[in-house]
């Protein structure tokens, strides 16, 4: 079995980094350090003249590669005049929207810088227009993968690298580009250039890029040493130059709770891009009517800063990943605003995401990880931003606020400037939290959907029945609950759903509820979920699973489906429990402490001991993943006070490996048997003739036959004794809740 589990996930993650490869598939052939771009534009043409510099590891042996860049196609396209290194030229070609250059031989390790020169009219990437007051405007708009329409780069968020911009512009124009603005001067005939540089900051192609116009430009101060600018078309309406000014605190609350930021500054830009907002790093390039002086923008500008550091900094490996940049600046936007006006907004927002998604999702039914995906513009969807939202909502809600910002904040450190996969994430988060989430993981960001339920409920006094129908799929989630009572009080509690049809029993407290008016599901919008919920006039039929241990009383019996090998293989062959279920083991609610902490006496692993009911439950799973153990319970309630008064006096007695009656050890039912009298001491269970044959054949099984030879001794065929599916079918007591399913139930 584990040989098969490392072949699965030898696999799942071969065909990760094959997705990658795909997308980039040089990436194991050479990484991009350093591009330098100096352009020149002009007021006359929309032609660009460039001179590229790219610096570019090796990483095996080669005699070629290729950039992407844009072909010549009629008027539009890039046209390379020159390509070389160390100023030879060297032998290149243009085909398919790449340049490929070639040299007799590169080693691996080798870093090389290659010049090139290239001019043309941008087919797009570059967006040259005029803005609303008729005054032309460049900006560059690369997402996903346009910037290879006007620079020569490998086009994708695997590969980052350091970007230096010399930008020559008329000189009525101000520029914005990545970077830090390190010199500006004049050029003569009426020109000015200048030069913007990341350093040692890295940067993904999607947001490598520079702005052109003539703005007004409105320093608001700097946070954390980084200063933050507004910079808006001239001329900028009354109070428009203030409209991004949130800007401020939502840095502000972004690096005290996330991290550092990576860039030199943040400029937040009016600009001609085809998006809402495009999230540039270190110039968020903004819609041309977000500037008006009406300061409608606070949810769009934390947005986009947020990106900042998903997206930009810690950047997506594989596009179908792309939830790790647009999922996360959705939901750093929600805590933002729960930050700033408190939980009821954040409930708001995720109400109306969850709205979002349900619409989306009837529509199209797809993973937020879908990598059936090529055309990477439908990656802008709802499951990308408001499920990825939502999963990070749960998450938070599942691991708890502290292990949640940890994770954020450890995460972000890791891949700062860097690039993830949604398992990277993952492994941060089972780290800090110390559980297991892949599945959790899995069903929410690689199944499509999202639990899709009719409910009906049933009202006693001190009790909730829930039946629970998943319509499509099986999804293993808790559903939050208030019960309000005719009384105007309220009672809040969860059940797990786990199977595609399923009841539950929940105790509600007498001291809360008298009578049950109404339930009111997921009150405080932890879950993504659709539902159907109406009342029902009857307790659903079938036994249903308790939810919480507050209906346990002391005295209860556990029966056990316990899959624990051979031994329990064979008692189950030979012995029947009521429903024919097979149970091999069964254990007795001893104790409840005031904290609602349970034990339970059963004879195994050689002695009468005491066990945590969740050390109990733990052994043995149903394919819905609950444990496979059923309730029961004595009718005369004065029987589970005798129970529990004669179980003191086996504690530490060593378990009965022969089953014999007389012998002053004990096995499972044989505690019980003991323990359970009624008012007149009388036994309530009687013992019975046991068998060790199999009940198609009539003969022994090879089982039995070598457990009782390994001890010494004869088969005890016929003699006295009792299991624990005769006990589960006894009169004197009533199965009442179950845990989960045991086999054959």
């Amino acid at each position: 079995m584990k040989q098969f589990l490392l072949i699965v996930i030898s696999f799942f993650y071969t065909n990760i980094y094959a997705q990658v490869e795909k997308q980039n598939p040089q990436i194991n052939k050479i990484d991009i350090l350093h591009y330098e771009f100096d352009i020149t534009i002009n007021d006359t043409t929309d032609v660009i003249d460039a001179l590229a510099k790219v610096k570019v590891l090796f990483k095996e042996d080669a005699t070629g590669f290729y950039l992407d860049l844009t072909s010549k196609s009629g008027r539009k396209g890039m046209e390379v005049v020159f390509a070389g290194a160390n100023k030879y030229e060297l032998e290149y070609k243009q085909k398919d929207n790449r340049l490929y250059i070639f040299e007799n031989k590169w080693n691996k390790g080798d870093t090389v810088e290659f010049d090139i020169k290239y001019s043309g009219i941008p087919a797009d990437g570059l967006i040259i227009s005029k803005n609303k007051f008729g005054k032309r405007t460049f900006f560059g708009d690369n997402w996903p993968d346009r910037a290879h329409n006007w620079l020569p780069v490998i086009d994708h968020p695997s590969d980052k690298a350091s970007v230096d911009w010399y930008i020559t512009v008329p000189m009525h124009y101000q520029t914005v580009a990545n970077g830090e603005l390190m010199e500006y001067w004049n050029t003569g005939n009426g020109k000015s250039k200048y030069h913007y540089s990341t350093k040692d900051v890295s940067l993904a192609t999607k947001v490598m890029v520079i702005g052109v116009a003539d703005f007004d430009i409105k320093h608001y101060g700097d946070v954390d040493c980084i200063p933050v600018y507004s910079m808006t078309f001239s001329p900028t309406p009354e109070n428009g130059m203030d409209d991004y000014l949130n800007a401020m605190e939502v840095m502000r609350y972004y690096i005290n709770t996330i991290g550092e930021y990576s860039y030199f500054k943040l400029a937040n830009v009016q600009s001609k891009t085809r998006y809402g907002g495009m999230e540039n790093a270190g110039n968020i390039f903004y819609f041309e009517e977000s500037v008006n002086g009406k300061h409608k923008v606070e949810s769009l500008v934390a947005h986009e800063i947020a990106h900042q550091w998903f997206g930009n900094s810690a950047s997506e490996k594989d596009w179908h990943h792309i939830w790790l940049s647009e999922g996360f600046a959705t939901y750093f936007t929600d805590m933002y605003l729960e930050h700033k006006y408190g939980k009821e907004k954040m409930m708001q927002r995720m109400q109306m995401e969850r709205d979002k998604v349900i619409r989306y999702n009837s529509r199209i039914s797809r993973p937020v990880i879908d990598t059936l995906v090529s055309n990477w513009n439908r990656l802008l969807n709802p499951n990308s931003y408001e499920k990825g939202a939502w999963f990070l909502h749960m998450l938070r809600n599942k691991i708890g606020d502290k292990n949640f910002l940890n994770t954020i904040q450890i995460y972000y450190k890791k891949y700062r400037n860097s690039n993830a996969l949604t398992s990277d994430f993952r492994k941060v988060a089972e780290e800090i939290s110390g559980m297991n989430l892949r599945s959790f993981f899995d069903q929410w960001l690689r199944r499509p959907g999202f639990p899709d339920l009719n409910i009906k409920w049933y009202g006693a006094k001190g009790e909730l029945y829930l039946s629970v129908e998943q319509k499509t799929g099986q999804f293993d989630f808790e559903l939050p609950l208030e019960i309000k009572g005719k009384n105007g009080k309220s009672y809040y509690t969860a059940v797990n759903v786990k199977c595609r049809n399923e009841s539950f029993v929940v105790a509600v407290p007498d001291e809360m509820i008298t009578s049950i008016d109404k339930i009111i599901l997921d009150p405080d919008t932890k879950l993504l979920f659709r539902a159907e919920v109406s009342r029902s006039n009857t307790k659903p039929d079938g036994i249903p699973v308790i939810q919480g241990n507050n209906l346990l009383k002391k005295g209860d019996l556990l029966f056990q489906d316990l899959d624990c090998g051979t031994l329990c293989d064979a008692i189950e062959s030979v012995t029947t429990g009521i429903g024919d279920a097979h149970f091999s083991h069964i254990g007795i609610v001893s104790t409840i402490t005031k904290e609602n902490k349970i034990f339970i006496t059963e004879a195994l692993g050689g002695k009468v001991k005491e066990t945590e009911l969740e050390v109990f439950l733990a052994r043995s799973k149903d394919k819905c993943g609950r444990p496979k153990v059923v309730v029961g319970r004595a009718k005369d309630l004065e029987v589970n006070n005798n129970a529990i008064a004669n179980l003191k006096k086996y504690i530490g007695k060593k378990y009965d490996d022969v089953f014999d009656i007389n012998n002053d050890r004990y096995y499972c039912s044989e505690l019980v048997y003991f323990s359970f009298e009624d008012s007149n001491r009388e036994k309530l269970f009687s013992l019975m003739p046991m068998t060790f044959k199999d009940k198609k054949t009539g003969k022994y099984l090879k089982s039995w036959k070598e457990y009782f030879n390994k001890l010494n001794i004869d088969i005890p065929e016929g003699k006295p004794g009792i299991n624990p599916g005769e006990i589960s079918k006894s009169g004197k007591i009533s199965i009442l809740y179950k845990y989960g399913d045991p086999q054959g139930w």
